[in-house]
Protein backbone atom coordinates (compact mmCIF):
# COMPACT_ATOMS: atom_id res chain seq x y z
CA UNK A 1 0.00 0.00 0.00
CA UNK A 2 1.11 3.57 -1.02
CA UNK A 3 1.41 6.53 0.78
CA UNK A 4 -1.61 7.96 -1.58
CA UNK A 5 -3.83 4.96 -0.91
CA UNK A 6 -3.29 5.68 3.00
CA UNK A 7 -4.42 8.83 2.59
CA UNK A 8 -7.46 8.38 1.07
CA UNK A 9 -8.27 5.58 3.26
CA UNK A 10 -7.79 7.79 6.46
CA UNK A 11 -9.69 10.37 4.75
CA UNK A 12 -12.78 8.34 4.61
CA UNK A 13 -12.25 6.77 7.80
CA UNK A 14 -12.44 10.43 8.99
CA UNK A 15 -15.67 11.15 7.24
CA UNK A 16 -17.41 7.94 8.79
CA UNK A 17 -16.90 8.55 12.26
CA UNK A 18 -17.95 12.72 11.78
CA UNK A 19 -21.11 11.85 9.82
CA UNK A 20 -21.93 9.31 12.98
CA UNK A 21 -21.08 11.84 15.56
CA UNK A 22 -23.21 14.45 13.24
CA UNK A 23 -26.01 11.95 13.45
CA UNK A 24 -25.75 11.00 17.02
CA UNK A 25 -25.65 14.67 18.34
CA UNK A 26 -28.15 15.99 15.91
CA UNK A 27 -31.01 13.47 16.11
CA UNK A 28 -33.35 12.51 19.07
CA UNK A 29 -31.87 10.82 21.59
CA UNK A 30 -34.03 10.05 24.59
CA UNK A 31 -32.56 9.43 28.12
CA UNK A 32 -33.96 5.74 28.79
CA UNK A 33 -32.66 5.76 32.57
CA UNK A 34 -34.77 7.20 35.59
CA UNK A 35 -34.24 10.72 35.75
CA UNK A 36 -36.81 11.38 37.83
CA UNK A 37 -36.92 15.44 36.58
CA UNK A 38 -40.07 17.30 37.15
CA UNK A 39 -40.84 19.52 34.09
CA UNK A 40 -38.93 17.51 31.52
CA UNK A 41 -39.93 15.22 28.58
CA UNK A 42 -37.79 12.14 28.81
CA UNK A 43 -38.93 8.87 28.90
CA UNK A 44 -38.36 8.55 33.11
CA UNK A 45 -39.34 12.24 34.20
CA UNK A 46 -42.88 13.76 35.49
CA UNK A 47 -43.19 16.26 33.07
CA UNK A 48 -46.82 14.81 32.25
CA UNK A 49 -48.10 14.31 35.70
CA UNK A 50 -46.88 17.35 36.72
CA UNK A 51 -49.51 18.87 33.90
CA UNK A 52 -52.16 17.15 35.48
CA UNK A 53 -51.49 17.96 38.87
CA UNK A 54 -51.35 21.84 37.96
CA UNK A 55 -54.52 20.85 35.95
CA UNK A 56 -56.63 19.51 38.57
CA UNK A 57 -55.75 21.47 41.47
CA UNK A 58 -54.96 24.91 39.73
CA UNK A 59 -55.31 27.70 42.24
CA UNK A 60 -54.70 25.21 45.37
CA UNK A 61 -50.96 24.56 43.95
CA UNK A 62 -48.15 26.32 46.31
CA UNK A 63 -44.48 25.23 44.92
CA UNK A 64 -42.25 24.20 47.58
CA UNK A 65 -38.51 25.42 46.18
CA UNK A 66 -37.26 28.02 49.09
CA UNK A 67 -36.70 27.07 52.51
CA UNK A 68 -39.01 30.31 52.92
CA UNK A 69 -42.00 28.59 51.57
CA UNK A 70 -41.55 25.44 54.20
CA UNK A 71 -43.96 27.13 56.44
CA UNK A 72 -47.02 25.36 57.44
CA UNK A 73 -50.32 27.46 59.67
CA UNK A 74 -49.90 25.58 62.71
CA UNK A 75 -54.15 25.71 62.62
CA UNK A 76 -54.59 24.72 59.14
CA UNK A 77 -56.59 21.17 58.14
CA UNK A 78 -57.57 19.18 55.06
CA UNK A 79 -54.45 19.94 52.84
CA UNK A 80 -51.72 18.04 51.17
CA UNK A 81 -48.13 17.69 50.93
CA UNK A 82 -46.62 16.37 48.14
CA UNK A 83 -43.20 15.30 47.26
CA UNK A 84 -42.10 13.29 44.32
CA UNK A 85 -38.74 11.90 43.29
CA UNK A 86 -36.13 9.48 44.58
CA UNK A 87 -35.30 10.26 47.90
CA UNK A 88 -36.93 12.88 49.92
CA UNK A 89 -33.93 15.22 51.47
CA UNK A 90 -35.56 16.38 55.21
CA UNK A 91 -33.80 18.85 57.56
CA UNK A 92 -34.76 17.85 61.51
CA UNK A 93 -37.38 20.84 61.31
CA UNK A 94 -38.72 19.44 58.18
CA UNK A 95 -39.44 16.65 59.36
CA UNK A 96 -40.71 17.75 62.73
CA UNK A 97 -42.98 20.22 60.67
CA UNK A 98 -44.31 17.58 58.66
CA UNK A 99 -45.32 15.04 61.51
CA UNK A 100 -47.12 17.64 63.02
CA UNK A 101 -49.02 18.80 59.81
CA UNK A 102 -50.22 15.26 59.58
CA UNK A 103 -51.12 14.82 63.15
CA UNK A 104 -53.37 18.16 63.17
CA UNK A 105 -55.58 16.57 60.50
CA UNK A 106 -54.03 17.34 57.04
CA UNK A 107 -52.20 14.65 54.41
CA UNK A 108 -48.92 13.74 53.68
CA UNK A 109 -48.45 12.23 50.01
CA UNK A 110 -44.72 10.57 50.11
CA UNK A 111 -44.03 9.03 46.07
CA UNK A 112 -40.06 7.95 46.20
CA UNK A 113 -38.55 5.14 45.61
CA UNK A 114 -36.62 5.50 49.70
CA UNK A 115 -38.38 6.91 52.52
CA UNK A 116 -36.18 8.27 55.49
CA UNK A 117 -35.63 6.31 58.79
CA UNK A 118 -37.10 8.68 60.82
CA UNK A 119 -40.53 8.54 59.20
CA UNK A 120 -41.03 5.13 59.12
CA UNK A 121 -40.28 4.94 62.57
CA UNK A 122 -42.61 7.27 62.91
CA UNK A 123 -45.17 5.43 60.76
CA UNK A 124 -44.82 1.86 62.60
CA UNK A 125 -47.84 0.22 63.90
CA UNK A 126 -47.89 -0.90 67.53
CA UNK A 127 -43.78 -0.83 67.63
CA UNK A 128 -43.50 -2.74 64.67
CA UNK A 129 -41.44 -0.78 62.07
CA UNK A 130 -42.35 -0.27 58.90
CA UNK A 131 -39.48 -1.65 56.27
CA UNK A 132 -38.57 -0.88 52.43
CA UNK A 133 -37.39 -3.76 50.62
CA UNK A 134 -36.63 -4.67 46.84
CA UNK A 135 -36.41 -7.14 44.15
CA UNK A 136 -35.10 -7.29 40.84
CA UNK A 137 -37.37 -7.91 37.66
CA UNK A 138 -38.01 -6.74 34.42
CA UNK A 139 -41.46 -6.44 34.40
CA UNK A 140 -43.78 -6.71 37.13
CA UNK A 141 -47.63 -6.78 37.75
CA UNK A 142 -49.59 -4.06 39.16
CA UNK A 143 -52.84 -5.10 41.19
CA UNK A 144 -55.31 -2.24 43.15
CA UNK A 145 -58.71 -2.60 43.05
CA UNK A 146 -59.81 -5.96 41.87
CA UNK A 147 -58.28 -4.24 38.93
CA UNK A 148 -54.42 -5.08 36.92
CA UNK A 149 -51.69 -4.90 34.60
CA UNK A 150 -48.34 -5.50 33.65
CA UNK A 151 -45.61 -2.99 33.28
CA UNK A 152 -41.87 -3.63 31.82
CA UNK A 153 -39.17 -1.65 32.22
CA UNK A 154 -38.02 -0.33 28.50
CA UNK A 155 -33.92 0.27 28.70
CA UNK A 156 -32.37 2.45 25.47
CA UNK A 157 -33.94 1.47 22.15
CA UNK A 158 -36.19 -1.12 22.98
CA UNK A 159 -37.36 -3.54 25.31
CA UNK A 160 -34.66 -5.87 26.60
CA UNK A 161 -34.18 -8.35 29.61
CA UNK A 162 -32.36 -5.23 31.63
CA UNK A 163 -33.97 -5.34 35.20
CA UNK A 164 -34.01 -3.08 37.86
CA UNK A 165 -34.89 -2.89 41.36
CA UNK A 166 -38.57 -2.90 42.44
CA UNK A 167 -39.25 -1.33 46.42
CA UNK A 168 -41.74 -2.41 48.08
CA UNK A 169 -43.17 -2.00 51.73
CA UNK A 170 -43.22 -5.21 54.10
CA UNK A 171 -45.84 -5.24 56.25
CA UNK A 172 -44.68 -9.25 57.42
CA UNK A 173 -43.95 -7.43 60.93
CA UNK A 174 -47.23 -5.80 61.54
CA UNK A 175 -49.96 -6.65 59.44
CA UNK A 176 -51.50 -9.31 62.07
CA UNK A 177 -51.73 -6.32 64.45
CA UNK A 178 -53.88 -4.34 62.61
CA UNK A 179 -56.47 -4.07 65.06
CA UNK A 180 -57.95 -0.20 64.49
CA UNK A 181 -57.89 -0.33 61.14
CA UNK A 182 -54.86 1.79 60.94
CA UNK A 183 -53.61 1.05 57.43
CA UNK A 184 -54.72 -0.01 54.19
CA UNK A 185 -53.05 -1.45 50.71
CA UNK A 186 -53.69 0.66 47.94
CA UNK A 187 -52.26 -1.67 45.47
CA UNK A 188 -49.45 -4.06 45.41
CA UNK A 189 -46.22 -5.49 42.45
CA UNK A 190 -46.09 -9.10 42.21
CA UNK A 191 -48.04 -8.95 45.12
CA UNK A 192 -45.72 -6.84 47.52
CA UNK A 193 -47.12 -3.93 48.89
CA UNK A 194 -46.08 -0.90 46.88
CA UNK A 195 -48.75 1.58 47.81
CA UNK A 196 -50.19 2.13 51.03
CA UNK A 197 -52.64 4.12 53.33
CA UNK A 198 -51.48 5.03 57.28
CA UNK A 199 -53.98 6.65 59.55
CA UNK A 200 -51.79 9.42 61.50
CA UNK A 201 -52.79 11.52 64.68
CA UNK A 202 -55.96 13.10 62.86
CA UNK A 203 -54.15 12.92 59.32
CA UNK A 204 -52.95 10.40 56.61
CA UNK A 205 -50.08 9.49 55.17
CA UNK A 206 -50.04 7.77 51.78
CA UNK A 207 -46.69 5.98 50.47
CA UNK A 208 -45.80 5.02 47.34
CA UNK A 209 -42.51 3.22 46.36
CA UNK A 210 -42.50 3.01 42.39
CA UNK A 211 -42.77 6.34 41.06
CA UNK A 212 -41.54 4.83 37.55
CA UNK A 213 -45.45 3.67 37.39
CA UNK A 214 -46.00 7.71 37.02
CA UNK A 215 -43.38 8.78 34.24
CA UNK A 216 -44.15 10.08 31.17
CA UNK A 217 -43.33 6.66 29.43
CA UNK A 218 -45.51 4.82 32.14
CA UNK A 219 -48.46 7.64 31.72
CA UNK A 220 -48.88 7.11 28.16
CA UNK A 221 -50.53 4.05 28.57
CA UNK A 222 -54.53 4.39 29.41
CA UNK A 223 -53.80 1.51 32.61
CA UNK A 224 -50.82 3.78 34.13
CA UNK A 225 -53.21 6.32 33.53
CA UNK A 226 -56.33 4.48 35.91
CA UNK A 227 -53.56 3.77 38.09
CA UNK A 228 -52.92 7.12 39.00
CA UNK A 229 -56.33 8.29 39.12
CA UNK A 230 -56.75 5.43 41.67
CA UNK A 231 -54.01 6.75 43.62
CA UNK A 232 -55.42 10.66 43.80
CA UNK A 233 -59.29 9.51 43.90
CA UNK A 234 -59.59 10.53 47.31
CA UNK A 235 -57.02 13.70 48.02
CA UNK A 236 -59.80 16.37 48.43
CA UNK A 237 -57.14 19.28 49.45
CA UNK A 238 -57.15 23.20 50.67
CA UNK A 239 -54.15 23.69 50.00
CA UNK A 240 -52.10 21.25 47.47
CA UNK A 241 -48.48 21.90 48.55
CA UNK A 242 -46.13 20.57 45.99
CA UNK A 243 -42.05 19.99 47.51
CA UNK A 244 -39.28 20.41 44.98
CA UNK A 245 -36.81 21.27 47.30
CA UNK A 246 -36.71 18.33 49.27
CA UNK A 247 -35.65 16.56 45.48
CA UNK A 248 -31.66 18.17 46.24
CA UNK A 249 -29.38 17.68 48.61
CA UNK A 250 -29.19 19.40 51.80
CA UNK A 251 -25.93 19.76 54.00
CA UNK A 252 -28.22 19.93 57.03
CA UNK A 253 -30.11 17.21 55.93
CA UNK A 254 -30.34 14.09 58.15
CA UNK A 255 -28.89 11.23 55.81
CA UNK A 256 -29.88 8.07 57.52
CA UNK A 257 -30.65 5.87 54.50
CA UNK A 258 -29.89 2.84 56.21
CA UNK A 259 -33.39 0.93 54.89
CA UNK A 260 -33.78 -1.85 57.04
CA UNK A 261 -33.15 -1.66 60.82
CA UNK A 262 -33.01 -4.51 62.72
CA UNK A 263 -36.06 -5.61 65.11
CA UNK A 264 -33.00 -6.05 68.16
CA UNK A 265 -31.50 -2.12 67.44
CA UNK A 266 -35.37 -0.69 67.92
CA UNK A 267 -35.84 -2.75 70.71
CA UNK A 268 -32.73 -1.72 72.81
CA UNK A 269 -33.78 2.11 71.68
CA UNK A 270 -37.19 1.53 73.73
CA UNK A 271 -36.57 1.69 77.31
CA UNK A 272 -39.12 -0.30 78.18
CA UNK A 273 -38.42 -2.80 75.69
CA UNK A 274 -35.30 -3.11 76.22
CA UNK A 275 -35.87 -4.13 79.83
CA UNK A 276 -38.45 -6.37 78.73
CA UNK A 277 -35.74 -7.48 76.48
CA UNK A 278 -33.12 -7.89 79.43
CA UNK A 279 -35.57 -9.66 81.60
CA UNK A 280 -36.64 -12.36 79.21
CA UNK A 281 -32.83 -13.11 78.62
CA UNK A 282 -32.58 -13.10 82.36
CA UNK A 283 -35.38 -15.92 82.30
CA UNK A 284 -33.61 -18.07 79.69
CA UNK A 285 -30.26 -18.32 81.71
CA UNK A 286 -32.11 -19.09 84.62
CA UNK A 287 -34.07 -22.06 82.93
CA UNK A 288 -30.81 -23.38 80.92
CA UNK A 289 -29.03 -24.07 84.66
CA UNK A 290 -32.16 -25.40 86.35
CA UNK A 291 -34.66 -26.09 84.15
CA UNK A 292 -32.95 -28.38 81.22
CA UNK A 293 -32.95 -31.68 82.79
CA UNK A 294 -35.04 -34.01 80.78
CA UNK A 295 -38.86 -34.61 81.79
CA UNK A 296 -41.46 -37.06 80.13
CA UNK A 297 -43.37 -34.55 77.55
CA UNK A 298 -47.50 -33.88 78.23
CA UNK A 299 -49.18 -35.61 75.78
CA UNK A 300 -51.56 -32.91 74.56
CA UNK A 301 -55.46 -33.63 73.82
CA UNK A 302 -56.61 -32.99 70.39
CA UNK A 303 -59.38 -31.06 69.59
CA UNK A 304 -61.35 -32.22 66.01
CA UNK A 305 -60.59 -29.17 63.52
CA UNK A 306 -63.31 -27.26 62.48
CA UNK A 307 -64.58 -26.24 59.57
CA UNK A 308 -64.52 -22.35 60.35
CA UNK A 309 -64.83 -21.07 57.01
CA UNK A 310 -67.57 -23.12 56.08
CA UNK A 311 -70.01 -21.60 59.26
CA UNK A 312 -68.76 -18.56 58.12
CA UNK A 313 -70.03 -19.10 54.85
CA UNK A 314 -73.24 -20.61 56.10
CA UNK A 315 -73.72 -17.12 58.24
CA UNK A 316 -73.57 -15.23 55.50
CA UNK A 317 -75.29 -17.01 53.02
CA UNK A 318 -78.53 -17.14 55.98
CA UNK A 319 -78.08 -13.64 56.48
CA UNK A 320 -78.18 -12.58 52.63
CA UNK A 321 -81.24 -15.15 52.25
CA UNK A 322 -83.19 -14.15 54.92
CA UNK A 323 -83.09 -10.31 53.85
CA UNK A 324 -83.65 -11.64 50.11
CA UNK A 325 -80.94 -10.26 48.60
CA UNK A 326 -80.09 -12.45 45.93
CA UNK A 327 -78.57 -10.30 43.62
CA UNK A 328 -76.14 -9.32 46.23
CA UNK A 329 -75.36 -13.49 46.63
CA UNK A 330 -74.67 -13.35 42.78
CA UNK A 331 -72.48 -10.84 42.57
CA UNK A 332 -70.26 -12.40 45.28
CA UNK A 333 -70.72 -15.76 44.03
CA UNK A 334 -68.93 -13.54 41.09
CA UNK A 335 -66.35 -11.99 42.49
CA UNK A 336 -65.31 -15.45 44.60
CA UNK A 337 -65.17 -16.98 41.05
CA UNK A 338 -62.97 -13.86 39.59
CA UNK A 339 -60.65 -14.56 42.87
CA UNK A 340 -60.28 -17.76 42.32
CA UNK A 341 -59.45 -17.36 38.49
CA UNK A 342 -56.63 -14.63 39.49
CA UNK A 343 -54.95 -16.66 42.01
CA UNK A 344 -55.46 -20.16 41.84
CA UNK A 345 -55.01 -20.19 37.98
CA UNK A 346 -52.87 -16.77 37.63
CA UNK A 347 -55.20 -15.53 34.78
CA UNK A 348 -55.28 -11.67 34.36
CA UNK A 349 -59.10 -10.43 34.32
CA UNK A 350 -58.26 -6.69 32.98
CA UNK A 351 -60.52 -7.58 29.68
CA UNK A 352 -62.50 -10.69 29.63
CA UNK A 353 -62.70 -11.29 26.14
CA UNK A 354 -62.61 -14.63 23.77
CA UNK A 355 -59.10 -14.91 24.32
CA UNK A 356 -59.64 -14.89 27.98
CA UNK A 357 -61.96 -17.27 28.20
CA UNK A 358 -60.10 -19.56 25.80
CA UNK A 359 -57.64 -19.67 28.11
CA UNK A 360 -59.73 -20.07 31.42
CA UNK A 361 -60.71 -23.34 29.52
CA UNK A 362 -57.22 -24.24 29.13
CA UNK A 363 -55.52 -24.00 32.03
CA UNK A 364 -59.21 -25.32 34.65
CA UNK A 365 -59.26 -28.20 31.80
CA UNK A 366 -63.10 -26.73 31.97
CA UNK A 367 -65.00 -27.54 28.57
CA UNK A 368 -65.75 -23.72 26.83
CA UNK A 369 -68.69 -24.25 26.43
CA UNK A 370 -69.52 -24.18 30.29
CA UNK A 371 -66.98 -21.11 30.67
CA UNK A 372 -69.15 -19.34 28.22
CA UNK A 373 -71.92 -20.28 29.90
CA UNK A 374 -70.75 -18.78 33.73
CA UNK A 375 -70.25 -15.29 32.04
CA UNK A 376 -73.20 -14.75 29.28
CA UNK A 377 -75.84 -15.75 32.02
CA UNK A 378 -74.12 -13.73 34.61
CA UNK A 379 -74.13 -10.70 31.76
CA UNK A 380 -77.48 -11.73 30.63
CA UNK A 381 -79.82 -11.97 33.49
CA UNK A 382 -77.79 -10.48 36.56
CA UNK A 383 -75.21 -7.82 35.54
CA UNK A 384 -76.57 -4.49 35.71
CA UNK A 385 -79.91 -5.91 37.34
CA UNK A 386 -81.44 -4.08 40.52
CA UNK A 387 -82.97 -7.55 41.37
CA UNK A 388 -83.07 -10.93 40.63
CA UNK A 389 -85.54 -14.14 41.90
CA UNK A 390 -84.30 -17.09 43.89
CA UNK A 391 -84.50 -19.44 40.46
CA UNK A 392 -82.04 -17.05 38.95
CA UNK A 393 -79.99 -17.29 41.87
CA UNK A 394 -80.38 -20.94 41.70
CA UNK A 395 -79.01 -21.96 38.15
CA UNK A 396 -76.08 -19.04 38.76
CA UNK A 397 -75.13 -21.19 41.59
CA UNK A 398 -75.39 -24.53 39.32
CA UNK A 399 -73.53 -23.66 36.78
CA UNK A 400 -70.29 -22.31 38.98
CA UNK A 401 -70.71 -25.25 41.14
CA UNK A 402 -69.96 -27.46 37.85
CA UNK A 403 -67.00 -25.32 37.24
CA UNK A 404 -65.35 -26.27 40.32
CA UNK A 405 -66.74 -29.85 40.44
CA UNK A 406 -65.15 -30.16 36.77
CA UNK A 407 -62.01 -28.50 37.73
CA UNK A 408 -61.27 -30.82 40.94
CA UNK A 409 -61.96 -33.75 38.93
CA UNK A 410 -59.44 -32.86 36.72
CA UNK A 411 -56.63 -32.08 39.06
Amino acid sequence: MNKKELIFILFFVVIGVVAIFIYNYNSKNFKWHKTFETSSKEPYDFGVLNQLIEERFKNKIKIINDEKDYVFNEKEEGSTYFFLGFYPHFTEQEHKDLIDFVNNGNHLILFSEQIPDQFLNDFRAFSFPININSFSKNEVSVHYNFNGFNFKYRFYEKDTNYQIKWNYIDTSEFKYFNLFNNYKIKSDIDYQPNSILLNIGKGTVLINTTPILLTNYALKNKENFNYLNHLFADIKTNQFYYDILSKEYKPESSEKVVQNQSALSFILKQPALRWAWYILLSGVILFVFFGIKRQQRIIPVLKLKSNNSVDFIKSIGALYFSKGNHLKMAETKMQLFHYFLKNKLKIPLNEIDAKTKELISTKSKVPLNAVNQIFDFFESNINRRSKIDEFTLLKFNQLIESFYKHYKNQS
